[in-house]
């Protein structure tokens, strides 16, 4: 944190678009912060919508998996089963949020299955649930991956064989963003 940085209604917009980029993950906030000694919080925004890679510092005493969004992920990945990596990556063919039969139609996913990826963090219920409200309840509706983990992964190549192998077509799936 840059210790002459102030809150201004000039960059208030610009502070709550980096946290919502970063999905109000605090490492992300942590990582976008590290920049403001040289960058305005607008071009701190506009690189991170260019490359997930910009939210890394060279932090001494830090574990190595905490220098980046990109290493958190990674490490991330790694601790998931194999089960769970292939249904993950066929879900980051979504783009915005998608309902659970189109998870069970395109990544083979259960209610278990999604289940284990909410409790991990990797998946999040599109909608808060109700005050008081409890997980069953949320369970069953629209869910969602943020953006930075989405383009995460490793091996992108799922992606393109929801989009028509050989083919030339770039639509996205029927079910994202309104499945």
């Amino acid at each position: 944190m840059e210790p002459g940085f102030s809150l201004t209604g000039e960059n208030w917009a610009d502070v709550v678009e980096i946290c919502r980029l970063v999905g109000g993950m605090p490492l992300g906030i942590l990582l976008a912060s590290a920049w403001v000694d040289m960058l305005s919080p607008a071009e701190i925004a506009r690189q991170i919508k260019v490359s997930l890679d910009f939210l890394q510092a060279d932090w001494q005493g830090v574990p190595e998996r905490q220098h980046s969004m990109r290493a958190v992920f990674d490490h991330s990945w790694q601790l998931l089963t194999d089960a769970e990596r292939v249904v993950l990556k066929a879900l980051s063919v979504f783009r915005g949020s998608f309902a659970l039969e189109a998870a069970q139609a395109v990544a083979g996913a259960t209610l278990h299955d999604l289940r284990k990826l909410v409790a991990k963090s990797l998946v999040q219920p599109a909608a808060a649930p109700p005050a008081g409200g409890r997980a069953s309840e949320i369970l069953g509706g629209r869910y969602e991956l943020h953006e930075l983990l989405r383009e995460s992964w490793p091996d992108h190549h799922t992606r393109k064989m929801w989009y028509g192998i050989g083919t030339q077509s770039t639509s996205p799936l029927p079910w994202s963003d309104g499945a």
